[in-house]
């Protein structure tokens, strides 16, 4: 064999090595899982900069500090952490053919201490829409990872805040009243002795001392009307919990009187929820005694405490 062949069979070798090698090198994808505990979420994009701080167990938005939904902050850690990365795509850059640029992508910052430990920036979505070109740490290599990430990064401040007003189970409430349009419904739950049984039945007086006092609810002034235990629950399961639609940029100082007002007795405490007139989306602007801000409500479940009489919860 003559030395031009072995010349060009070696390089062919360093060639094959070299993609191998090199290859590896390129296949190594990032982890992405962290033993820190995050306090500090920040999400950019070209709408907005959001930021979300843990403070005493809780997820606040902002300067404003407005609670953050537990549950979706929870979520979107969870999603990061467990990012399937699939592919090397480019370990040259050229992020501007990604949307991975400044002006373009979501860039999330996440930090412990004030000591960011992970930075992911979300470019545009592949061609089958099933991928997105990201970039990790601020490094110029562009990977693929697996799914697409809009609904659970790209979040308005009201999409992110905690709208669970109260949460207050029917079996807690022994007493509450209605006030509406001027006419006032007082509802007490009361222990109901059971039933007797008739001696000539033959039956064990015992059998009736056995049994558990019932709760029955009754309505202050209509003793008389026996109400229906299970539309009254019905109606107190609104509370279970009572949450918010929308938090409309107003003061409670300036919404006047209100329309309907619920008070409710439980866990030792009162606590009332107050429903003023409708806005322009067809929701019942209201405040809560469990919450500083004005809220919105659904038409159907503000219309459940328009008592105007009884029918609606009798037996």
């Amino acid at each position: 064999m003559n030395r031009k062949i072995l010349l060009s069979l070696g390089i062919i070798a360093a060639l094959i090595l070299y993609l191998v090698f090199s290859g590896k090198e390129s296949d190594h994808l990032p982890e992405l899982t962290w033993q820190e505990h995050p306090d500090t979420v920040t999400i950019t994009s070209q709408e907005r900069t959001m930021r979300l701080h843990a403070k005493d167990g809780s997820w606040l938005i902002n300067e404003e500090a407005y609670p953050a939904d537990k549950n979706t902050v929870d979520n979107m850690l969870k999603k990061l952490e467990e990012l399937d990365i699939d592919s090397l795509v480019s370990n040259k850059g050229y992020p501007e053919k990604y949307d991975l640029t400044p002006e373009k992508c979501i860039k999330v910052e996440i930090a412990q201490d004030k000591e960011p430990f992970l930075t992911v920036c979300f470019g545009k979505k592949s061609s089958t829409n099933r991928h997105t070109y990201i970039t990790v740490n601020n490094k110029p290599e562009i990977y693929m990872a697996s799914g697409v990430f809009d609904s659970l990064l790209d979040k308005t401040v009201e999409q992110m805040r905690d709208k669970t007003i109260m949460k207050v189970s029917r079996e807690a409430v022994s007493y509450f009243e209605v006030m509406h349009n001027g006419k006032k419904f007082v509802f007490e739950k009361k222990q109901q002795e059971p039933e007797k049984p008739e001696d000539d039945a033959g039956q064990d007086k015992k059998q009736g001392q056995d049994k558990k006092k019932t709760e029955q609810w009754t309505c202050r002034g209509y003793e008389k009307v026996v109400l229906d235990t299970n539309k009254v629950n019905q109606l107190l399961s609104n509370f279970d919990p009572l949450r918010a639609s929308a938090f409309p940029d107003m003061q409670a100082q300036t919404l006047g009187r209100a329309r309907t007002a619920v008070k409710i007795k439980a866990f030792g405490k009162d606590m009332d929820l107050k429903i003023y007139t409708k806005n322009k989306d067809d929701k019942y602007i209201a405040t809560a005694s469990e919450s500083p801000y004005v809220f919105t409500i659904d038409e159907w479940k503000a219309k459940k405490f328009f008592i105007t009489g009884l029918d609606a919860l009798k037996k």
